[in-house]
């Protein structure tokens, strides 16, 4: 569900909607081995802010955007911090 499909729906619906008509339905998933740099590409290609992490058909997990973010800027962080920068 994207935050603007959600709000619309609210607007549109009430704050009842059930889940079913405000989420969506066109997913993209990824292999868990698959880098991290290819799932951010993978995210962006597609427009889609969260992929499902899927192992031999079976749903793992889900990365977003959000959490590749952090991980990037703690990842930064502890560079800097042992490079003494």
């Amino acid at each position: 569900m994207t935050r603007d499909r959600i709000l619309a729906s609210i607007h549109d619906k009430g704050l009842d909607v059930p889940v079913r008509d405000v989420m969506d339905r066109t997913f993209v998933s990824v292999d868990p081995d698959m880098p991290l740099d290819e799932v951010y590409k993978t995210l962006l290609a597609s427009r889609k802010t969260a992929v499902a992490v899927v192992d031999k058909g079976e749903v793992k997990g889900m990365v977003c955007l959000d959490g590749i973010s952090r991980y990037l800027m703690f990842k930064t962080a502890l560079i800097a911090k042992h490079s003494g920068k």
